[in-house]
């Protein structure tokens, strides 16, 4: 039986604190009815939400109200959010449209309140539509019931873990589907929800009428991951588990060679790095930090508020509360994350290798400042399209973080996620604005391979006392170097796609060629031009401060000694000057080609 939430005038959210009296004084006040009241301060910007009592009537045909729906078992329930269409007296219409609800949910650690200034937008469509919009926040997450989180399966048997942890979330949510008495819905999950929305569709794929993915979590496999990938299964339709065409036998010898693989890994592992994987296996959750932190939680929350979220001073002010009052909630759904995700934030499962079962449209969608990889969702869409699902496809929101929903952006990022709700929940028009990422290039690689750019450098350290033909050998490994770094970073941007801006201003011939151009700049001066003069010079002058050196070993080896010592400071005296030289120049060239596309657009109008 769902209740509704009662509430008079609401006092305004205390400052976030900066001081240890401040933060005590909010961790002293903190209980139930102030953590539903710092929820309600959120929804109350909403102009059709209504509290229970309030029979002020609504303009624009729907209505808003908190809600909760109590599941089987003790003090088991969810906390949810309704906006559902209503009549002119402002009372809920009980026969919909046949177009299915949309149901969000949020991501880890999360909440209901995140989706705040987005349900304005759905409540308009809801109205449009006929048919009603839920916010859900998980069991044992947000305001839902925080009630025993427990895992039976052993900690070896990976593919039961990550079953029986997403269980807990999945039959809460099936049984909240039922008591309302919902046929079919179309979901949008975000983070961590999104992973658990597509793991719902999986498990119940006649219940979910589309997928919408916001910043999804666990969709890639881990690049340095020494196990074989869950690819190896193939999970569409019919073939029941069967092992793909790519698949290994699992003779004994390749079990050892992976063992050991695993072994050498960790032993080269370094101490934080098995501190935090011990941490991690051994179910700690970062949200202990704040609670163990007693009086001072509410200052630690306040540090993140603060810098995490560009808002007004007030709504900055009660979002805080609102993540306060969610993270001081005793510890439930938070603990699945160590046996859904392995350290590192990559699944134990990841949705790439399972998500070419499902047949109904799924939208992805990435912030381009986003820190979830979006080359998952472009790996994901191609594994559909090649399992036969030619209606999924990928969006990019330009100027939008991880938190898209929250993050005060621009006008246009913020409607490009409401706008995916929108079009995406009842068509499956398969035409996408965007089917790829733009990312930054990197411009140098590890430092382990970053020196062989430098062999020229270090050949003409030498040229005092060898012949020739090294150091111009020395000059063909770094043109090599150089050749195949540039290959491969143009090889990856192919790969990654083109970002929004790109696509719509260039061809892919075009856009390559210029990042290749670029890259090849600036390995040039960086690597090769700028620092085999420096070393000359270097040795040239050394040459000379050493003519009247008595040794002759000393004499004949001095300078090249003195080039060498230059070596390692050379990453550091060019690489940084010359990047941002390069990509100045480059960009101005781009942003020199796109007017010239404009006005050559403006004189064909």
């Amino acid at each position: 039986m769902a209740s509704v939430a009662t509430s008079a005038n609401l006092p305004v959210a205390r400052d976030i604190p900066t001081t240890f009296a401040t933060s005590f004084a909010q961790w002293w006040c903190s209980n139930a009815d102030q953590s539903r009241m710092a929820e309600e301060r959120l929804f109350r910007r909403l102009p059709f939400f209504r509290s229970s009592g309030d029979t002020t009537p609504v303009t624009g045909g729907v209505i808003a109200r908190l809600r909760t729906l109590d599941l089987s078992g003790k003090g088991r329930y969810l906390n949810m959010l309704t906006i559902s269409p209503v009549d002119s007296d402002s009372k809920e219409i009980t026969q919909f449209s046949n177009v299915p609800p949309v149901v969000f949910l949020p991501g880890y650690g999360a909440g209901i309140g995140f989706f705040y200034r987005n349900f304005e937008a759905m409540g308009q469509w809801a109205a449009k539509r006929k048919t009603d919009v839920y916010a859900l926040d998980w069991l044992g997450m947000g305001r839902s019931a925080r009630v025993p989180f427990k895992i039976n399966a052993k900690r070896e048997d990976t593919k039961a873990r990550v079953e029986e942890a997403e269980s807990f979330f999945l039959d809460a949510l099936e049984e909240w589907r039922v008591k309302m008495g919902i046929e079919k819905m179309s979901l949008v999950g975000h983070s961590l929800g999104a992973y658990l929305s597509t793991a719902y569709a999986l498990k119940h794929p006649e219940r979910v009428n589309q997928l919408i993915l916001l910043s999804p979590a666990g969709v890639p496999r881990d690049p340095n991951t020494t196990e074989q990938p869950a690819g190896e299964i193939d999970l569409t339709p019919g073939n029941n588990g069967a092992a793909s065409g790519g698949a290994v036998p699992a003779t004994e010898d390749r079990v050892k060679e992976v063992r050991a693989e695993q072994r050498r890994a960790q032993r080269e592992a370094s101490t934080g790095w098995k501190v935090f994987s011990y941490l991690w296996e051994e179910g700690w959750s970062p949200f202990q930090v704040v609670r163990s932190a007693a009086f001072y939680g509410p200052w630690l929350v306040g540090k993140y508020s603060n810098r995490r979220f560009d808002l007004t001073e007030e709504e900055k002010r009660d979002v805080h509360d609102y993540i306060w009052h969610i993270t001081r909630a005793r510890g439930s759904g938070e603990y699945c994350i160590g046996h859904l995700l392995a350290p590192g934030a990559h699944a134990r499962m990841p949705l790439v290798d399972r998500i070419n079962a499902l047949r109904m449209p799924i939208t992805f969608a990435y912030g381009d400042r986003d820190w979830m990889d979006p080359a998952g969702g472009k790996a994901s869409i191609e594994r559909l399209k090649a399992a036969g699902n030619g209606i999924s496809k990928m969006f990019m929101v330009p100027d939008s973080g991880h938190h898209a929903t929250v993050e005060t952006v621009t006008k246009e990022a913020a409607q490009e996620v409401n706008q995916l709700a929108d079009q995406d929940v009842d068509t499956v028009d398969t035409n996408a604005r965007y089917f790829a990422y733009g990312a930054r290039l990197r411009t140098a690689l590890r430092a382990s391979t970053r020196y062989i750019a430098y062999t020229s450098d270090i050949g003409e350290a030498f040229r005092p006392v060898v012949p020739p033909a090294v150091v111009t050998a020395a000059y063909g490994v770094s043109w090599a170097y150089l050749a195949g770094d540039v290959g491969y970073e143009t090889y990856k941007a192919k790969r990654q796609g083109p970002s929004a801006v790109e696509a719509a201003n260039f061809s892919e011939p075009t856009r390559l060629s210029i990042l290749a151009t670029q890259r090849a700049v600036f390995q040039s001066v960086a690597s090769m031009g700028l620092p085999a003069i420096t070393i000359h010079t270097v040795v040239k002058q050394a040459t000379k401060a050493f003519v009247n050196v008595k040794n002759v070993r000393v004499k004949a080896w001095g300078p090249t000694f003195t080039g060498l010592a230059i070596v390692p400071f050379l990453p550091y005296m060019y690489d940084h000057p010359v990047e941002h030289a390069t990509e100045r120049i480059f960009d101005w060239v781009r942003e020199q080609m796109i007017k010239e596309n404009e006005r050559k657009a403006n004189k064909e109008l």
